[in-house]
């Protein structure tokens, strides 16, 4: 996912270091739209042979998703779905998800788009459109898509996450901004929503409130990787070193794959002088990341007392 810059300096042993550090990564709502099943407003409204064997081919693919997370089998079946009827949306919405989770978001994104064309009240598919375009860091593009689901159903939270998140990409932080202030009004508890916030909060300079949304989304659920993460970064920006250290090592201890988590360990421990540990980061992330693995390795070449520089996170 693409990375935002940010420039800061940080002052260790007499030596003036500019850190850049990256805005913190967003997520994706946890309740995100899944397989469905079968919701009745898009289904044909008449019976018949070749309906209900697509309905049957359906059930199987969804419970092959649901059950099993086998996405490409239930993707084969829900294609075989619509090899018997052609005209059922709910076989090509499931097909179009599937691809979203193979991660053939460029097949996805057709599908989508063909659905909308088809049906243009159905919420779940614009939205799905939307996230397929984000994915493929089609952000301004994703916009529109998301607000005409929003039309359809303007108390979706996921949604609004979403198109929160295509806004900040977009640097139009007030209206993310507001957007998630309204995800939170209809789900006060939904971590993402809060998490999305502080970084988007970041980006507008406002500190503090930032930070007591991280803070809260961290209270709601104490082992979101992201919300480490996403603390640590803000806390290391303010020079609170030791803090922000405890955050970004509980955030890999959690998830030991999350690369951003992983090199911001190596730049905290580096700012710290703490070069072997440092080193013992880097070594994971080059089984992740190579990218940011050469990233970090060059900045261990330079010989400084602070070597690395940036501290990342996905967005």
């Amino acid at each position: 996912m693409k990375r935002i810059i940010f420039l800061i300096a940080i002052v260790l042993l007499s030596v003036s270091v500019k850190a850049q550090t990256k805005s913190g990564s967003f997520e994706r709502s946890s309740e995100q739209r899944k397989i469905s099943f079968n919701p009745a407003e898009n289904l044909k409204a008449k019976e018949s042979k070749s309906f209900s064997e697509a309905m049957e081919l359906n059930q199987e693919g969804i419970e092959k998703a649901l059950i099993e997370k086998d996405y490409k089998q239930a993707a084969d079946l829900f294609r075989r779905a619509i090899d018997k009827d052609p005209t059922c949306l709910i076989c090509r919405y499931n097909l179009g998800r599937s691809y979203i989770e193979t991660e053939k978001i460029d097949e996805a994104v057709e599908i989508f788009s063909e659905l909308v064309r088809t049906k243009s009240d159905y919420a779940d598919a614009f939205s799905s459109l939307g996230e397929a375009l984000s994915i493929n860091q089609r952000y301004l593009e994703s916009i529109e898509p998301f607000r005409r689901a929003l039309e359809l159903e303007p108390n979706n939270a996921v949604t609004l996450i979403n198109l929160a998140i295509s806004l900040y990409q977009t640097k139009n932080y007030e209206q993310a901004l507001e957007c998630l202030d309204k995800a939170i009004k209809i789900k006060p508890n939904l971590v993402d929503a809060h998490l999305n916030r502080g970084v988007t909060l970041y980006a507008l300079k406002r500190v503090k409130d930032a930070l007591s949304s991280l803070q809260v989304a961290l209270t709601l659920n104490p082992n979101s990787a992201a919300a480490h993460n996403n603390l640590g970064m803000v806390l290391l920006r303010q020079g609170k070193r030791k803090e922000a250290h405890k955050h970004l090592t509980e955030a890999v201890r959690i998830n030991p794959l999350y690369k951003q988590a992983v090199f911001n360990l190596a730049t905290s421990y580096l700012i710290r002088g703490e070069r072997d540990e440092a080193r013992k980061q880097l070594n994971s992330l080059e089984k992740l990341d190579v990218d940011l693995a050469e990233e970090l390795r060059k900045e261990f070449s330079r010989g400084y007392v602070i070597d690395a520089s940036q501290i990342k996170s996905e967005q």
